[in-house]
């Protein structure tokens, strides 16, 4: 099982991100269904960390506290900023740091390590829809719309964003919110000059080995 663990262990991190982000791009996910999604990315994103790594405890201690706001009881005035807010923005940004880490100067390339690129990616999407979120919430219409916009609004604004389709059916008017927007879309194009590099450099070692 550990060996199992390790050698898929990318693998492993973007199925439960997929899950993760297909579950809150629905309204109102059930609490179980949130709760064990967000649970199995955790564990998930503990296991591409070495254990005596700092960021491994951060992440730890940001997974943990994100789960626990889960619980948080709605009649609670700071229950938006902390069950689908400040903490999770946390959790995913540390993930990111982390993924970038790995992916960027772990060698050799493996085909593994592909499938990092694609959690990278992926994680780029919950962390800035969580950032969204945030900022709708500290600064009510900061984006327009043409209905209230939640999580699951903003995941799909994130993918739009990060893919540079931009369909302009939500559009950030606040001035931190349009920064970010504006940031997500430059990441989404340099991630793809990151991903070419990292599959040159899988096929040279490839041929190396040969």
């Amino acid at each position: 099982m550990k060996h199992f663990l390790l050698r898929y262990r990318f693998r492993l991190l973007l199925g439960s991100i997929i899950l993760v982000v297909a579950l809150l791009a629905f309204p109102s996910p059930p609490l179980p269904l949130e709760l064990g999604s967000l649970v199995l990315m955790v564990l998930a994103a503990l296991n591409t960390l070495r254990i005596r790594s700092t960021l491994f405890h951060f992440i730890c201690l940001a997974g943990t506290v994100s789960l626990g706001m889960l619980f948080i009881p709605s009649d609670w005035n700071l229950q938006p900023l902390l069950h689908q807010g400040i903490p999770q923005v946390c959790f995913y940004l540390l993930l990111v740091v982390a993924l970038f880490r790995r992916v960027t100067q772990e060698r050799p390339v493996t085909g593994e390590l592909l499938y990092g690129l694609c959690s990278l990616y992926l994680n780029f999407i919950l962390v800035f829809a969580f950032a969204y979120n945030l900022i709708e919430q500290l600064w009510p219409n900061s984006f327009t719309g043409n209905a209230p916009l939640h999580l699951d609004s903003f995941i799909y604004f994130s993918m739009i964003t990060l893919t540079t389709i931009g369909y302009g059916d939500i559009a950030p008017v606040f001035p931190l919110a349009r920064l970010l927007a504006g940031a997500e879309a430059i990441m989404g194009a340099l991630f793809i000059a990151l991903a070419v590099a990292r599959g040159l450099s899988l096929m040279r070692d490839q041929d190396e080995g040969l």
